[in-house]
């Protein structure tokens, strides 16, 4: 019985020092349009909506929102940086704020053969011809998200375990 109440202290205590300090819980939402154009090319656009709620009892007033977009390059689908940037403003305690980052747009050209038949001469057909279009561009994979009052990191959010990894030294 001892045990069980000085885990349950223990915790307590713990869970009050986090909320003095300020708990935010973090939310992106990714709001996305793609564009499906000739010869297997598309344009996608990409926004993030990232919505902070402050649990905590204290105002975070050098709030500062850091996101990074990722794709992968089509031709050898390594994880590429396709933008970043950074959100700065206000949190009032107990309060929920959404922010966008801006819009990224992305172009992709998976590899395709384009055919033409020539005019051909007297009565005959023509000859057809066919030229490859290489792949080219990036296709949009996932975020990160990072959250800091001054220097100071209070919360951390990915779309995808692997880049976490990546983000790592």
């Amino acid at each position: 019985m001892k045990i069980i109440l000085i885990l349950i202290s223990l915790l307590t205590v713990n869970f009050l020092a986090a909320d003095d300090i300020g708990s935010v819980r973090v939310s992106v939402n990714n709001r996305a349009s793609t564009d499906y154009g000739k010869n297997e090319s598309k344009t996608q656009e990409q926004k993030l909506a990232i919505t902070l709620t402050n649990t905590g009892k204290a105002s975070i007033n050098n709030l500062s929102i850091r996101w990074t977009m990722y794709g992968h390059n089509v031709k050898d689908r390594k994880l590429v940086v396709l933008d970043s940037g950074e959100i700065k403003g206000k949190l009032d305690q107990s309060s929920t704020e959404t922010m966008e980052s801006t819009v990224v747009k992305i172009h992709s050209q998976r590899e395709a053969s384009v055919s033409s038949r020539g005019r051909g001469g007297r009565g005959g057909r023509g000859r057809t011809s066919v030229k490859k279009i290489p792949a080219s561009g990036s296709t949009y994979y996932g975020y990160a998200v990072s959250v800091y009052d001054g220097d100071k990191l209070i919360s951390t959010t990915y779309s995808h375990p692997s880049i976490k990894d990546q983000e790592s030294p």
